[in-house]
């Protein structure tokens, strides 16, 4: 029995630091994840800048000629 509760033990120490590697991982990964979202909104952000300053820009030379 106490052969049984010493392996049982150390598999569940084991089990305990993979869940632990696993929930850092995943918080690695939701970081990252939010990061990108971020950085893919301000590049979207950008883009419509552009396109609206490209269209003030035809919108005046129309106007011009």
């Amino acid at each position: 029995l106490k052969e049984e509760n010493t392996s049982l033990r150390r598999t569940l120490r084991e089990l305990q630091r993979r869940a632990d590697l696993h929930q850092c991982r995943v918080s690695e990964l939701s970081e990252e994840l939010l990061q990108r979202r971020r950085q893919e909104e301000k590049e979207a952000r950008d883009l419509e800048s552009m396109v609206h300053s490209v269209e003030q820009n035809l919108q005046l030379m129309t106007v011009k000629h």
